[in-house]
Formats: structure tokens, sequence, C-alpha cells
């Protein structure tokens, strides 16, 4: 669990749940095993190993209501510091009179016990508040089984360990197993959910602001960067118009049309993203807004998009394509705003649209 959390929580707003689980259970884990033949083994000195478990123990309490207050996201912003400070204190205070021979850990042992007691009741006082505030969830649901079971386990095992009789966690264990499994997969089942949910709220994201056939930024997105405009100071806007999409369409059909497009909007982003974006804010309509005026050479992309063109109208197969181009850049003598950058570029938009006009002309006149 906690290695999933490493893994996972910078992709995705999962919250510190299944952290704090993990390090619950790995401390869980760690004290169960310490009484098992491995790890006397492992461990041969049972002075070390008998200390170790009763440091494990007074540790549990604190990642525990971590999770509580994670998981049932009851808003708590005070008492859960309040029971982690009482920890804290719990600890040291015990760790003092061991160190200072005053008592044993074990004659101390209540006191963890009523520690771990609190945090019981703490969830417990979590499922009542959202039970309170109509707010069962499935996450309190499965919390106030376990709940439950956990409890009763809890209560028999400590009743058994001061009277002596048997095992002082042979219920809790298995009990407390079965517990984790449940809380684990249902956080890990709640954290799978949320990088889901995330990655489609991130499609629906690029959908909103791009262009669905071409890829480009759509008019929202220009819509919404025109009103975020600080200053248009050492802007440029560049105009893009094609000539021929009517009769593209009306001869070859709209799928035909839509190739057309891909392959324009393909050209435009090619020369003119690397110096700002690029908008497909109509039909056939595309701009792109640069930064940065001074560092784009305006005149070398426009006749870089002229090569590419070219290149793509030498293929027979291909229906040709014409761009017209028009660029402005804000003069803050002439432009009161940006959009009056925008008009100026599409004056000269609209000139070179009637040139090429006018030379194809000439050419179909020729033929």
């Amino acid at each position: 669990m906690i290695v999933y959390w490493c893994i996972v929580h910078r992709k995705a707003e999962i919250g510190n749940s299944l952290l704090h689980l993990g390090m619950f259970s790995a401390i869980f884990g760690v004290w169960s095993a310490n009484e098992t033949d491995a790890m006397m083994l492992i461990v041969r000195d049972r002075i070390a190993a008998s200390f170790m478990a009763y440091i494990l123990l007074m540790l549990m309490g604190i990642p525990f209501i971590l999770f509580v207050r994670d998981f049932l996201n009851i808003g708590d912003r005070k008492l859960w510091k309040v029971l982690f400070a009482i920890n804290v204190c719990e600890m040291v205070f015990v760790l003092g009179l061991q160190f200072l021979d005053i008592a044993d850990m074990k004659e101390t042992l209540w006191l963890t016990h009523m520690m771990l007691c609190i945090a019981l009741f703490y969830m417990i006082g979590c499922l009542l508040y959202k039970a309170f505030r109509h707010q069962i969830d499935r996450h309190a649901k499965i919390s106030t089984v376990g709940m439950i079971l956990l409890s009763a386990a809890t209560v028999t095992d400590i009743v058994l360990y001061y009277r002596h009789i048997g095992d002082a966690d042979l219920f809790g264990r298995f009990v407390f197993l079965a517990f984790v499994l449940m809380l684990g997969y249902e956080a890990v089942f709640y954290a799978v959910d949320t990088i889901e949910k995330g990655r489609k709220a991130k499609v629906y994201e690029e959908l909103a602001i791009h262009d669905v056939l071409t890829g480009l930024y759509n008019r929202n997105a220009y819509m919404e960067d025109m009103s975020q405009m600080k200053s248009a100071r050492g802007k440029m806007f560049v105009s893009f118009d094609l000539n021929n999409l009517k009769e593209c369409n009306d001869g070859h059909g709209h799928v035909e049309g839509d190739t057309y497009l891909r392959n324009v909007a393909r050209i435009i982003e090619k020369i003119f993203d690397p110096y700002g974006k690029v908008y497909r804010i109509g039909g056939d309509e595309f701009c792109c807004i640069v930064e940065h005026a001074a560092r784009c050479p305006i005149l070398f992309c426009i006749e870089g998009m002229r090569t590419e063109e070219e290149k793509y109208n030498s293929d027979p197969e291909h229906y040709p394509i014409h761009i017209a181009c028009g660029y402005a850049q804000f003069d803050p003598e002439r432009d009161e705003s940006f959009e009056g950058t925008r008009n100026r570029s599409d004056v000269s938009m609209y000139e070179n649209k009637s040139n090429i006009k006018q030379k194809m002309h000439i050419e179909d006149s020729r033929r």
C-alpha cells in the first residue's frame, strides 16, 4: 500500500489514507511477526525483541488516527492533533519511566492499551458523526462493519491478557487482518477510481480547449486567452483563411474537406507553433498569437508556409490548398487593444486572399 501510494500520489490527488493505512499495517505486521519462530531466529536477543514489540504497539495509534481522519473525510482539523499529541506524550512518558528504571514497559502497558482504545473510539466517533449528518457512504459502511468486529476482538484480547488466559492477541490478529484487507481494498479501489476520474477530467478538459478535427486550440481557448491577456505589448497576431474549402466540400465531399483542414492545420502548426499558440477559430479560419514578435521572423515563416503548401500541392492526388495569410504587430499608437491588432491582421489577410484569388483566376484562364 505504501509503495502503491508513492507511485500514484503524484499522478492523482488520492489523499494520504492509503499511506497511513500502509504505515499502520506495516507496524502491526512487524509487531505480530515478532512472536513468530522466524523472528526468534533473526532476533535472538528476546529482551530487545520484547522492547521492540512495546515500541511498535505504541506507534500504532498515530497512523491509525491519521488514516481514519483521511479515509472518512470528516474535516477534523483539531481533535486529531490533540490525540496525536497525547500519543506522543504517552510514548515519551512510558519510555522515560523505562529508562529511569521507575516502571517497566510491561507495567505501563495499560497506558498503551488505553491509547489504542482511544484510537478506536475516535473511529467510532467519526462514524457516529457521519451518521448524524446523514453521510453514510461506502467508506463509512465498510468501516462500521470492520469496526464492530475489530472492537469485539480487541476487547476480548485485552480481557484475556489481563486474566492471563491464552494468547493475548489470538482474535485480534485474524480479525485485524480481515479488517486491513477490507480497508486496503477500499482505499486502493478509491485511488484507482480517482485516477480514472482524473484521466477523464483531463480528456474533457483537452476536448474543451482543443479542436477535435485538427487538434489545434479551439475558439474557446482563444476567447479565454484573449480575456486573460494582461498586456498586448510585444505581441503579434497572424490571421489565416482558406481560399477554396467550399469548392472542395461541394466537389469532393466533406470527408475530403476534413482532410483539407487537417493538412492545413498541420502546415500552420509546423511553421508557427514554435513562436506562439495556433487556434482554429472558425470553419476555415485560423490564427496564431505570437508572444514575442521580435523573436518571430514572420516573413521567413510565411515563406516556409508557402514552401510546405507547394510541396503538398505537387502531389496530384491531393486537393490543392491555398492559405491566405496576414499579420500585424501590436502598436499602442494605432491599437486601443489587441483586438485592434487582430483587425489590422485580418485586413492584411484579406488583401492576400484577394491576391491569391486573382492569381488562381489568371492560372485558370491560361488553362
